[in-house]
């Protein structure tokens, strides 16, 4: 698994420094909404390393908040499909919370 992991992380800084040279900023966003359906800690760990050097802290920051805010949706949905609609209500609201809250905060760095 830690094989994997580390391959993962290679796979998308790769992925993150050629989508910066072809699509700039947008390009790194959207692996990070497309990797956020799945994981978190692959992106965050990748754009930690990157950040300030390949790619602008402010890009690497927001590739986390899209990643994490992507995430934190994709289980609010899990959450609905597997327990049902009251249950994924439920989690969708604290989901859009904590996402609202965390826009926030970013806002008002």
């Amino acid at each position: 698994i830690a094989l994997r992991f580390a391959l993962l992380i290679a796979l998308l800084m790769l992925a993150s420094g050629l989508l910066h040279r072809w699509a700039g900023a947008a390009g790194v966003l959207g692996l990070a909404a497309v990797s956020g359906l799945v994981d978190v800690d692959a992106v965050t760990l990748s754009m930690a390393r990157m950040g300030g050097e390949q790619i602008a802290l402010a890009t690497a920051a927001s590739a986390i908040a899209v990643t994490v805010a992507v995430n934190t949706l994709t289980k609010a949905v899990m959450a609905g499909w597997v327990g049902g609609r009251a249950i994924g209500l439920r989690v969708a609201m604290a989901s859009l919370a904590a996402v609202t809250a965390g826009a926030l905060a970013a806002a008002l760095a």
